[in-house]
């Protein structure tokens, strides 16, 4: 699939249109789009996606009894989350929440703000263009219709500080973004789809040439479902294109076929080499199937010889130390980067490690703790309990990392066995997340960070 965007180049000196500056829709533009009377569950759902960059907690029917979605808009602005997880990291520039749901925004989730949000006609249209999360977002609460909605935002003048900020921003001047793809070609007929992402009621006009000949256009209006289901609007963006029999002559040998957007100039889809003679598909056939065979030798000659590689892989456990330290254990530079990469999540939850003990050995039970205090993710508690061991090497130990205020130890009057031991651990921890540790066992430096990022 690919894209096009247009903008009004032709004077680069060029201000945004009024309806940009002031955050309002020229005379004759639409001030917002009718106000539903009742929510969907698509509502809720997108509008938690955009303003929150998280799925609903609550059951749908708690979100749906609201009733209209200017008042949900307005119950989430006025929410602390939004304030500090979703303004804040946006007027400064920094991560936003929302990666945990996908790294950008669905193309459909655009279709359903442009549909529904109550916004100006200008912000309906370059919301088109809009790529990433934070672009979106700077687009929305720029536009005074959608931040009156909250007095507090609308108080701040949120509207009119990012409209200052995207004036001379690219995206403040698209008129235009194109999307589509070819899906099949011969020297018959030619077939597929393409969108105009910033106004989806007109159809795009394609031109079709042959080595630079022009040999015809048509207007993409064929229902096609699974675009539909892709990009929203009403689905008619299909086309079929019919060479005629004139032309078909021209393809005996091959030609490359080039579609373009007859408003952009811009190529939708890529350049194919297109053919009247079946008997080229055949040879491209023929070539494929000789590739795929040679595929499948390299494949047997490799399966062949796994039991040998097998035996060489496998690596005695006393030389386990040597292998991982070889193979395995991240480079100072790849730690530090890690670590400078931790500091700027948006999402930090503190990670609370439980370490029983019980008469453990000192000197490995001291690797364990260094091992935590050395991980790249810094948000982490470390709760050490012990089960009445009375070691006076304990206590020392103690003591010497009696610095760290990460680390806790809990002490028990009496022995009452692992089960009691860690549950005192876990009951002691003040973490969102809780991780395990034996007191004779060490953690990858990387092992918290890794786990952050898969959260």
């Amino acid at each position: 699939m690919r894209l096009i965007t247009i903008i009004d180049d032709k004077n680069p000196d060029m201000q945004p249109s009024a309806d940009f500056r002031g955050g309002h829709p020229q005379d004759g533009q639409s001030t917002a789009l009718e106000e539903k009377q009742a929510l969907d569950s698509q509502d809720v759902t997108a509008c938690f996606n955009l303003f929150l960059g998280e799925s609903p907690a609550r059951a749908s029917n708690e979100w749906l009894a609201i009733g209209s979605l200017p008042i949900l808009l307005r119950q989430i602005f006025d929410t602390d989350q939004f304030k500090s997880s979703v303004l804040r990291p946006l007027l400064l520039r920094e991560a936003l929440p929302h990666t945990k749901l996908a790294d950008t925004p669905s193309l459909h989730l655009i279709d359903w703000a442009q549909r529904t949000m109550p916004i100006s006609a200008f912000t309906r249209r370059t919301l088109g263009g809009a790529r990433t999360w934070a672009q979106v977002l700077e687009l929305l609460l720029s536009d005074a219709n959608l931040v009156a909605l909250a007095p507090d935002l609308a108080a701040a003048e949120i509207d009119s500080l990012l409209r200052k900020r995207m004036e001379h921003e690219p995206l403040a001047l698209v008129k235009r973004s194109v999307v589509g793809i070819i899906d099949a070609a011969s020297a018959f007929e030619v077939r597929g789809w393409a969108v105009d992402l910033c106004d989806k009621s007109i159809p795009v006009v394609l031109e079709f040439y042959a080595d630079g000949l022009f040999i015809g256009s048509i207007s993409c209006h064929e229902p096609r479902p699974d675009v539909q289901d892709a990009v929203g609007g009403d689905g008619k963006f299909g086309f079929t294109f019919k060479i005629s029999a004139a032309h078909r002559v021209r393809f005996g040998r091959g030609r490359a076929l080039t579609v373009i957007d007859s408003v952009t100039r811009e190529p939708v889809g890529a350049s194919i080499v297109v053919s009247s003679d079946a008997a080229q598909s055949w040879d491209a056939i023929s070539l494929m199937r000789n590739e795929i065979a040679q595929l499948r030798q390299a494949l047997d000659r490799i399966e062949a010889r796994l039991p040998e590689i097998g035996r060489l892989a496998s690596v005695p456990i006393e030389a386990f130390d040597e292998y991982w330290e070889r193979f395995y254990r991240p480079s100072q530079e790849v730690l530090a980067v890690q670590r400078a990469a931790s500091e700027q999540l948006s999402y930090r939850p503190l990670v609370s490690v439980i370490l029983p003990t019980w008469n453990s050995n000192t000197r490995l039970l001291d690797k364990a703790i260094a091992s935590v205090r050395a991980q790249t993710y810094g948000r982490w508690e470390l709760v050490i309990t012990d089960d009445a061991s009375g070691s006076d090497e304990l206590k020392m130990l103690q003591r010497r990392h009696a610095a760290e205020p990460r680390i806790r130890w809990l002490e028990a009057s009496s022995r009452g066995g692992i089960a009691i031991n860690t549950n005192r651990g876990i009951a002691a921890t003040n973490g969102d997340y809780i991780a395990f540790l034996d007191h004779d066992d060490e953690l990858s430096p990387d092992a918290l960070y890794w786990s952050r990022k898969a959260m």
